[in-house]
């Protein structure tokens, strides 16, 4: 039933995303996708030969897996979840190459190589066991307590963890096997080997490791202290957040009225300059009627009080801050607006005709040949997309002031004027048919067949739905934009009803100046739509259609995408996240607990896991640092925030280098035996027998992951970036960190330290 209480109209959080940048950051994460697949499987055969080629149809079938999960249970594809699919391309490999080293020390041992995959499977699986038991636990956690985003990110990498362990414990040893049977191995199975097995001494190096890993969590820490609240995102500071992009080819506005490149400081000081000019006309406004001089608010934001919006407009400038949103595509995104001959270089002449400002061209042209190259635009075009952050919660006037600060420089979603075409023929393509009176055709398969052929085939899918033709389409527009627009639309709560009806739009009538067109006929069929059987409920949905056509095409103009987070969502998903880190700790300290049969186990890995995402904290921080340097841009670092997608970065980092840890910690339970003690001697023979496979496993991630940082797109930068680091830390702590700890914890808890015997003591 209804409740008493009446829902608050100022929702706590708001996000739109346009189809534009919506389609870019799905584009770049199904490519990174594809090369991180590339790259992990090309190492795999590389450097394993034929057991390689193996591991990467067992990695294939564990990608079909997952997306048929995912269709089964009908899981809908997030960026961070194409980020789980990525990263399980890199994680999935890791047992196989368990398997492999182990299968190469086995070999070593002369045994015959059915002995030699049976030991290498037996003694490989409790580690594969315990580290994917570990990462699912920590996804487990991401799916209870993330956000939708998150989730799906949880979602597809529990899947990958589950299907990696059927495909590498089961699948490929059915695939040697079945070798095996046909006598393809009859010696040994060829693989490369770079690492070996030094001898080296950790446990002497320990405290210079420690050393080491005590300044970088100092300077993380400090970075962090430095940063304060500037360092958290707006989902856990509450805010405002807008992202908006420029024209190709577009100077804007500096703070001193100036127009120059669009770089970040002076986006950020223009947009500050803005608010700034806002708050003082607000404030007279407010003097004015505060003296009686005007009768009604003249401001454009829901006509709030000039005093109030005055206030917020100042806050705004002093906490605003803006970043830029790298992509890697820009160059080529000019020449297609520009290079109309298709030659690779834009000269003035083509410049002039898409209207390019001059002054960007001279900026652009570094060599003075009045020619644009693909090279020159790469090397000195700056980013078309930025991000705006202010902690004042308030959509309509961050847009405000981002829209007065740059006005036409701005590549926004235009409202389009048009004209429903009531009777008469349609010009241009000649449709042969005439359009209702009303505008609203209805589609019948005689009608169809006296259409023109060319678009005949098109029509013909939606017969007994109804057809519009619009004409003196202003500004034109091309088919995919006009599909977009009512796309959209179609997903707006006023539309819901009419979400999933099919529809296309077909271009009629070119623009003389080839940028679209300028007629077009949209057709519509819904389901169960049907004129003669039921004409009230047909025309209903075809003047609902109607009305639609019309708001998707003269909509307000908008940024590309704004999000909004009040303090009350802002605290909750902060405790979220604070609940998540708790969870994830105990749960390993408790499975590790369980399996090694001492807490100083899981104590040791859970310290480690400390440190590595104190340091990836850090280095979060240290982005803001960094960005605006030379190296920061090598390195394509921006000023990344604390956010719920950076949090399932920092939870998957624990889950990743607790399975990393884990392999040392089996075997150091392997080599003490029936021991109740480990000793200097076993833990140094442990890492230096484990540091192949450690370093291997992670090389496979880290090729996934540097994949998804250049390639993945903007929607997934910062989560990459968290990531990158955490694979670098999680690797060196492995090693250098957590194995050590283990003498540490015992000599609080015992009270004493195993040395290492001398001969002497020995005998």
């Amino acid at each position: 039933g209804s409740l008493q209480g009446r829902v608050n109209g100022n929702p706590v959080s708001e996000r739109t995303i346009a189809p534009s940048i919506g389609e870019e950051n799905r584009a770049a994460g199904f490519r990174a996708a594809i090369w991180g697949l590339i790259a992990v499987a090309g190492f795999m055969m590389i450097y394993y030969l034929v057991a390689g080629a193996i591991a990467d149809a067992a990695l294939l079938m564990n990608l079909v897996l997952i997306l048929g999960a995912m269709s089964f249970i009908e899981a809908v594809f997030t960026l961070p979840g194409i980020a789980g699919v990525i990263l399980t391309i890199g994680m999935a490999v890791d047992a196989n190459v368990l398997i492999f080293e182990r299968l190469r020390e086995e070999q070593a041992k002369t045994q015959s190589m059915r002995m030699a995959f049976r030991n290498a499977y037996a003694n490989a699986a409790s580690a594969i066991l315990d580290g994917n038991v570990t990462t699912l636990l920590t996804c487990v956690i991401l799916g209870w307590v993330g956000t939708e985003e998150v989730r799906g990110f949880a979602i597809t990498l529990g899947l990958g963890v589950v299907f990696s362990l059927f495909t590498a414990l089961v699948v490929t040893r059915w695939i040697f096997q079945g070798l095996l049977e046909l006598g393809l191995f009859k010696k040994r199975v060829r693989m490369l080997a770079f690492v070996g097995v030094p001898a080296v001494n950790w446990m002497a190096k320990r405290r210079i490791f420690w050393g080491l890993s005590g300044v970088l969590m100092v300077t993380g820490v400090a970075a962090l202290i430095w940063q304060g609240e500037d360092i958290l995102g707006i989902e856990f500071s509450s805010g405002t957040q807008a992202v908006f992009r420029f024209r190709p080819g577009a100077l804007v506005p500096s703070a001193d009225g100036r127009r120059v490149l669009p770089s970040r400081s002076e986006v950020e000081r223009a947009l500050k300059a803005s608010a700034h000019n806002l708050a003082e006309r607000r404030r007279s406004e407010a003097q004015r009627r505060s003296a009686g001089k005007m009768s009604a608010p003249l401001t454009p934001t829901r006509g709030s009080d000039p005093a109030d919006e005055a206030g917020k407009l100042s806050r705004l400038a002093e906490t605003l801050k803006v970043e830029t949103l790298v992509a890697r595509d820009k160059a080529r995104d000019l020449m297609s607006a520009f290079d109309t001959n298709g030659d690779g270089r834009i000269d003035r002449k083509e410049w002039s005709a898409g209207k390019g400002s001059p002054g960007f061209f001279k900026a652009m042209d570094a060599n003075g040949d009045r020619v644009l190259t693909r090279s020159e635009l790469a090397s000195r075009l700056p980013e078309r997309s930025y991000q705006a952050s202010t902690s004042v919660a308030d959509v309509n006037l961050l847009a405000e002031v981002i829209k007065t600060a740059f006005t036409s420089a701005l590549d926004i979603r235009t409202k389009v004027d048009y004209r429903l075409q009531r009777s008469g023929m349609v010009a241009g393509l000649d449709l042969v048919l005439k359009p209702a009176d009303n505008g609203r055709t209805p589609l019948s398969v005689e009608l169809v067949e006296k259409a023109n052929p060319v678009v005949r085939p098109r029509l013909l899918d939606f017969v007994g739905g109804v057809m519009f033709v619009v004409t003196d389409v202003t500004p034109a527009q091309s088919e995919k934009d006009l599909y977009d627009k009512i796309e959209t639309m179609r997903q707006q709560p006023d539309f819901r009803t009419y979400r999933h009806n099919r529809f296309d739009v077909i271009g009629l009538k070119a623009d003389p100046e080839g940028r679209g067109f300028k007629s077009f006929a949209v057709v519509v069929h819904a389901a169960g739509m049907d004129r003669i059987g039921r004409p009230a409920e047909w025309e209903a949905t075809a003047v609902a259609e109607e009305k639609l056509l019309d708001s998707a095409l003269k909509r307000e103009p908008s940024l590309v995408g704004v999000s909004e987070f009040s303090p009350a969502i802002a605290a909750e998903r902060a405790q979220r996240a604070i609940i998540a880190f708790v969870l994830s700790w105990l749960a390993i300290v408790a499975y590790l607990w369980l399996r090694f049969g001492s807490a100083r186990w899981g104590l040791a890995a859970v310290v480690c896991l400390v440190h590595d995402v104190v340091i990836a904290v850090g280095m979060v921080a240290l982005s803001a640092v960094l960005a605006d340097t030379f190296v920061g841009r090598a390195l394509m670092i921006s000023a990344f925030k604390i956010d719920m997608p950076m949090i399932a970065a920092f939870l998957t980092i624990i889950g990743y280098s607790v399975n990393d840890t884990i392999v040392v910690f089996d075997r150091i339970r392997e080599n003490r035996g029936k021991l109740t003690t480990v000793d200097e001697r076993t833990i140094n023979r442990s890492i230096n027998q484990t540091i192949s496979r450690t370093l291997l496993t992670s090389t496979t991630t880290l090729l996934a992951v540097v994949v998804m940082y250049i390639w993945g797109g903007a929607g997934i930068h910062a989560f990459t970036y968290a990531l990158l680091m955490g694979v670098i830390f999680g690797t060196y702590s492995s090693i250098a960190i957590a194995s050590p700890l283990l003498l540490g914890f015992k000599h609080a808890v015992v009270g004493r330290i195993v040395r290492t015997p001398t001969p002497a003591a020995a005998k």
